[in-house]
């Protein structure tokens, strides 16, 4: 049975084709980013993933989403499942006790707890919804969330500085707005 696309999505052939029209710069960059999330020997196999996700149609583009953040967004999604699953396996670490003595304990894992996961994925589901008549808005925030610095993202984003600050001040504004709603409604 074939999976329906939803009409705000990019179509596989799409797909294909922007990954087909790939530079060297974008895949180098892409390769920068999946280092942030997954050790730089990793890098490559998350990219792989993340392909293999988009080409089969497990994870859709959405058309109101650059290219280079949408894969930024799908390699954080699936570094952090992995995280996920290896927290609920309990690591061990060899501690030396007394002399020589070697013995086993369970680490606590440095990363977010699910609680402080799901705080985050939520203000950012808010914080995109609050932009969803503004393109610029949503790619620039779905830049921050993949991590990307302030010349990537005027790149990707097709800003210069003023529109960059422009940007940043537009989402401030927004955000302080809903926050003074907040505040008033409780």
């Amino acid at each position: 049975m074939t999976k329906t696309i939803p009409k705000d999505v990019h179509e596989l052939d799409e797909v294909r084709k922007r990954i087909d029209r790939m530079t060297g710069a974008e895949a180098l960059k892409l390769e920068q980013i999946a280092r942030r999330f997954v050790e730089p020997r990793d890098a490559g196999d998350l990219m792989q993933e993340a392909f293999s996700r988009i080409l089969e149609g497990r994870r859709n583009w959405p058309t109101n989403v650059e290219f280079l953040p949408f894969m930024a967004q799908v390699m954080r999604s699936i570094a952090s499942t992995d995280r996920r699953n290896s927290v609920r396996q309990p690591g061990l670490q060899l501690v030396p006790q007394h002399g020589e003595q070697l013995t086993f304990d369970n680490m606590a894992d440095p990363g977010p707890n699910p609680e402080e996961i799901v705080r985050q994925q939520d203000e950012l589901a808010l914080s995109k919804e609050m932009f969803a008549d503004d393109d610029v808005a949503t790619s620039f925030i779905d830049a921050l969330d993949a991590g990307f610095r302030r010349p990537e993202i005027m790149e990707l984003c097709d800003l210069d500085a003023n529109g960059y600050d422009t940007v940043v001040r537009r989402i401030k504004r927004r955000l302080e707005k809903r926050s003074l709603k907040d505040v008033h409604n409780a």
